[in-house]
């Protein structure tokens, strides 16, 4: 068994032990090797190229080299801390080129890198006004079948998941865009009289269904538990009510003009008869002009539903008068 010459040198523990990680032997004056078993065989080109890359001298291969084997070896043999370490050799030569640890100069200022933020959309992608806004689009457009969740979020240009952030379902959806609808019907002509409020109350009702005749299945099931529904039908039984009307009969005047006006928003009567007049001709020859009609059904049908709700209350005023004794329009 070899023993490590005497000494503390490191040239002589490396020279006893050889080159790390088991290279060549190399003549640091040369770089040549100085074991010539090593010269053949099928990795000699490979140890080869390997060597000479290290050895070469002013290159930071070779100066790498050179760091780790003394480090190395001296801890291989003595178990202790190596006297100074690949870090610290290459803080040691930064600061002999005047920079800092970090490879900086010292008068190198801090640049902080620029904050990239992505900007807001100056509107939110969402919101219950527009979901609710778009939802009736659809139904305007194709009917209360066409509405869906999935339809409404393609249209929005968001996934589906996103609209449950705002409402729970279709039928939540349907019962809010129906509340907005009657969010527009005004009530207000009872702080006059009974009967202003009746007419600007059935007209009114009346403009708002007709924006929209594909709701009108919806609107004609009732207020179900709408808000705006449920106070125009508290605003228009109470203005009955304090005119003098009987709790029965203010029930029965709302539900009157509920007919007249569901009835008059679910399709055009005028518009309903073919514009052909040799149907008429000789089948039917008291409904000679009907062909006529459609080309002004929305004249005739706003003359007719003014002439029913005239005639209506005008029959009103005659029952109240009987009724409260009192002159009948007020």
């Amino acid at each position: 068994m070899r023993h490590a010459p005497a000494g503390d040198s490191l040239t002589n523990v490396v020279s006893f032990i050889g080159p790390y990680n088991g290279t060549p032997n190399l003549n640091r004056e040369t770089g040549t090797e100085t074991n010539p078993a090593n010269t053949s065989g099928p990795n000699a080109r490979r140890r080869r190229n390997r060597s000479s890359r290290r050895a070469e001298p002013g290159t930071s291969s070779g100066a790498r080299y050179d760091t780790l084997k003394p480090r190395t070896c001296f801890h291989a043999l003595t178990g202790d801390s190596p006297k100074y370490s690949r870090v610290a050799h290459g803080r040691g030569r930064a600061a002999e080129a005047g920079h800092s640890p970090d490879g900086r100069k010292p008068d190198a200022p801090d640049i902080e890198p620029p904050e990239v933020t992505v900007p807001r959309p100056s509107t939110p992608l969402l919101s219950m006004r527009r979901i609710r806004e778009c939802a009736l689009d659809i139904i305007d457009e194709a009917g209360l079948e066409a509405l869906s969740m999935r339809k409404l979020a393609e249209r929005l240009g968001v996934r589906a998941a996103s609209l449950y952030n705002y409402v729970p379902n279709k039928d939540e959806l349907l019962q809010d865009i129906a509340n907005s609808v009657m969010d527009e019907v005004d009530v207000s002509g009872f702080d006059t009289d009974w009967v202003t409020g009746l007419t600007v109350w059935a007209r009114s009702y009346r403009a708002a269904l007709a924006e929209h005749p594909n709701l009108v299945p919806l609107l004609a099931s009732g207020p179900a538990r709408r808000e705006a529904a449920l106070r125009r039908a508290d605003a228009v039984h109470g203005g009955l009510v304090n005119a003098g009307w009987p709790q029965r009969y203010a029930t029965m005047i709302g539900a009157s003009v509920k007919y007249l006006v569901i009835g008059g928003a679910m399709g055009s009567f005028a518009g309903g008869f073919p514009a052909d007049a040799e149907l008429y001709e000789e089948r039917f020859p008291n409904l000679e002009r009907a062909h006529l009609l459609p080309r002004h059904a929305a004249e005739i049908d706003s003359a007719s539903f003014e002439l029913a709700l005239q005639a209506f209350v005008e029959g009103l005023r005659s029952r109240h008068a009987e009724l409260t004794g009192g002159a009948g329009d007020s």
